[in-house]
């Protein structure tokens, strides 16, 4: 199960430093002119970017950058820089963000200004977190902290912001003790009364990661405070963020009516302030309350919503949780149909987005390579300097690439076993996740039956005992199919149902839970015979109806009862089932408006099969399947 994004809020575009400029520089009468244009551009920037308005944003950052190049100025030029790699970080395009970061960081030495230089290494760090380039963002991270210890400048709203990043990096790693000390970092540098929306932040991140702990105590206590701080100062965006992780915190816990609420108040702060991808990740979370609350007709209504929405944007990860969600409830509709189209359309997207995580892994060691590389080659030009200075031997040459191929041997090993290890992960995910569906499956089939056995016991009416009996029983016999199809562990879905099996343990289930238990003489000649899922439900559908309505029906006046099933697979796959009943009143067979014989007749046209009826001494059903 892809998961909602962090809140954490991305700095402003950096504030001219002019004041420094002007007292250390001396500057023509164009230049100071051309710096108040910059000033203002950078303004209009700021407005544009806010009102969402990326392309005139991106022109003005353009002419910043020419300015900079008419005056030579580097600094003016890395500003402008700064401002395009921060409105493509914006429109979530991060590899082209980099780049001009990066170009900035290649011009370093041709400029000095430490809050400039914390500023876009901060980008760079939250581009890679965006990026899911974890071990990189977190470097870039520290390296932000080691550059302003060294420095006289102190940012101390900048530092919070930092650590709250570093503190939902370590929770997406699973360790949860370091995620929670970086987070009480930020808050002990944090200002009560001026950073409202930094310590709102780090409530909410503390609540998410004491809820990925398993302490729904402790989160609840810190997401209510971030809504509390979030609500003083007015910020909708960030709140709807609060309530939905609310929602999930009471999902949780099973509290479907509490956790409707809070879902449906995030989905109306995200769709006011447009943000689409986030109202359909809370569109999927409602409808999986829903069913949970017993309203599957409401879930697949929430659903069917975000299904739209996310088909419009055009999201892999959307549409596959929101497919794999409306097969859970089409399966809890009976709509089984319905359940494996969608679970057919959800594996191919999930096998692409398996493949995009496979590279983006691929691309992240292909960067710490690169890095690696490029401090590999300036250690090599050191060395050879070094060598060429003190006329050592050619040996010592020999054994310096000798270290450099074992060092990229070694890490083209760690390569391998990292993909190795990704792959393994990948699998554990999902049998874990397959194990989940059968047991909710279970869980679902037997709260029915359970369900309708209460109302069996309240029931007066005895046509309406015999009716809910019956689909209990029928209930029971699909549960019993689907065990047959799990294996016990529920980690693995078997391709064929063990039929044989399945008819055995249905008889035995069926005799042994009526009034003839032990009395009837039970003969089964069974064919190993294994059925895809698709063949196996209706015909045990059949199988239950017949010796259910041969246990009920056909002994009353028979001393010594017995039954035989037969199950053989030929040219044609036939079941017959015998017994030494009272058979049909005068041959006559019953009425096809029956329910029972409704739903034989049903079952046998949705297979193509032969349903045939012969009473002679008894009764004997049989059903043939051609194969």
């Amino acid at each position: 199960m892809v998961k909602p994004k962090n809140i954490a809020d991305i700095p402003k575009v950096l504030i001219l430093p002019l004041i420094l400029i002007l007292a250390n520089c001396q500057l023509s009468g164009q230049e100071i002119n051309d710096l108040s244009i910059i000033k203002k551009k950078q303004e209009n920037i700021r407005k544009l970017i806010e009102e969402k308005q990326y392309t005139p944003a991106l022109e003005i950052a353009e002419t910043i950058v020419q300015l900079g190049r008419k005056q030579e100025n580097i600094y003016w030029m890395a500003l402008g820089w700064a401002h395009t790699g921060e409105i493509y970080q914006k429109q979530k395009k991060n590899k082209i963000a980099l780049e001009y970061y990066e170009r900035i960081l290649s011009t370093q030495h041709q400029w000095s200004n430490d809050a400039f230089l914390l500023n876009v290494i901060y980008n760079i760090g939250l581009t890679h977190k965006q990026m899911s380039n974890l071990d990189l963002a977190s470097s870039y991270f520290h390296e932000f902290l080691e550059i302003e210890r060294q420095s006289e400048l102190k940012h101390p709203e900048w530092t919070a912001k930092v650590y709250d990043a570093l503190g939902n990096i370590q929770r997406e790693l699973k360790e949860f003790d370091k995620s929670l000390r970086y987070h009480f970092k930020c808050l002990k540098i944090v200002k009560p009364e001026n950073d409202f929306a930094i310590m709102a932040t780090s409530y909410n991140n503390l609540g998410h990661t004491y809820m990925d702990m398993g302490k729904p105590d402790s989160a609840r206590f810190f997401i209510n405070n971030s809504i509390r701080l979030k609500r003083k100062i007015n910020s909708n965006n960030n709140l709807g963020y609060s309530y939905h992780l609310l929602g999930k915190l009471y999902y949780d816990l099973d509290q479907t009516d509490s956790a409707s609420i809070y879902l449906w108040m995030a989905r109306k702060l995200h769709d006011a302030e447009g943000q689409t991808d986030q109202c359909t990740y809370v569109l999927v979370d409602l409808a999986k309350t829903q069913l949970l609350a017993g309203k599957p007709d409401s879930a697949l209504f929430t659903i069917e919503s975000a299904l739209n929405i996310a088909q419009k944007i055009d999201s892999k990860d959307l549409l596959a949780l929101a497919y794999r969600q409306r097969s859970y409830i089409y399966e809890d509709l009976s709509n089984l149909k319905g359940a494996l189209r969608d679970m057919e359309s959800y594996e191919p997207l999930r096998e692409e987005i398996l493949d995009e995580v496979r590279q983006h892994a691929l691309s992240e060691l292909e960067i710490k390579y690169h890095l690696n590389e490029a401090k590999e080659n300036l250690l090599v030009e050191k060395e050879r300097l070094q060598l060429s200075t003190a006329r050592v031997s050619n040996q010592r040459l020999w054994i310096l690439v000798l270290v450099l191929a074992v060092v990229v041997m070694a890490l083209f090993v760690y390569i391998l076993r990292s993909n190795v290890k990704k792959e393994r992960q990948l699998k554990e995910q999902e049998k874990k996740l397959l194990k989940e569906l059968h047991h909710r499956v279970k869980n679902n089939l037997s709260n029915l039956s359970g369900s309708l056995a209460i109302q069996v016991d309240m029931a007066s009416n005895s046509n309406v005992i015999e009716a809910l009996e019956n689909h209990r029983k029928r209930l029971d016999a699909i549960a019993l199919l689907h065990e047959e199809l799990f294996d016990p562990a529920g980690s693995e879905r078997k391709s064929q149902v063990d039929f044989t099996a399945f008819v055995e343990k249905l008889c035995q289930s069926i005799i042994s839970a009526s009034i003839w238990n032990n009395k009837i003489d039970l003969e089964l000649k069974l064919d190993k015979v294994s059925l895809p899922m698709n063949e196996a439900i209706p015909l045990g559908m059949m199988v239950n109806e017949i010796i259910t309505n041969a246990v009920k029906h056909a002994f009353a006046e028979v001393k010594s009862p017995s039954l035989e099933v037969i199950l053989s697979k030929n040219e044609d796959f036939i079941i017959e089932i015998k017994d030494n009943g009272i058979g049909f009143k005068d041959n006559i067979l019953p009425q096809s408006t029956s329910v029972g014989m409704a739903i034989l007749t049903g079952l046998a046209s949705q297979l193509d099969a032969k349903l045939l009826f012969e009473s002679k001494s008894g009764l004997k059903v049989s059903i043939i399947l051609n194969k």
